[in-house]
């Protein structure tokens, strides 16, 4: 199974809230870690991978998330990739959007993204961890879920 085939689903609902006061008007997801926001290294991360299309499941700070995606999440990740001194020819990720009220559940998200993601596989992620994946270990583990 090619990489390209994959789909992966971020997790953006959550508050925060065990965040404290640095997530009182950002999402966590945007919070820095070095001079780059989570999201941003996640999305690096995915485009190393050869990922074409990432569904960004949203709810609060949804807004943000979205004008961040929009006007600043691919030159950061030129960025990260410049630093790191990666190269990779993947540079149309399609990023699609499944919004949800702030207080649905992961289940609820997932269920709401399901029409999207139709049948093909995925990569799930929570939009506030931070990994490394190199595509020689990364494996496919093909596991059918039903939601």
């Amino acid at each position: 199974m090619s990489n390209s085939n994959l789909i992966a689903v971020i997790l953006l609902g959550g508050k925060g809230k065990r965040m404290g006061n640095y997530t009182l008007n950002n999402h966590k997801s945007l919070l820095k870690v070095g001079n780059f926001n989570i999201l941003s290294h996640l999305y690096t991360q995915l485009r190393i991978l050869g990922i074409k299309e990432i569904v960004m499941c949203i709810g609060h700070f949804s807004l943000k998330i979205k004008k961040y995606v929009k006007n600043h999440i691919m030159d950061d990740s030129n960025r990260i990739l410049k630093i790191i001194k990666k190269k990779t020819n993947n540079n149309h990720v399609k990023v699609l959007f499944s919004y949800s009220n702030a207080n649905s559940s992961t289940s609820k998200r997932l269920k709401k993204v399901k029409k999207i993601i139709k049948n093909r596989n995925i990569v799930l992620l929570y939009g506030d961890t931070l990994l490394k994946i190199s595509k020689n270990n990364f494996k496919s583990n093909k596991k059918n879920i039903n939601l």
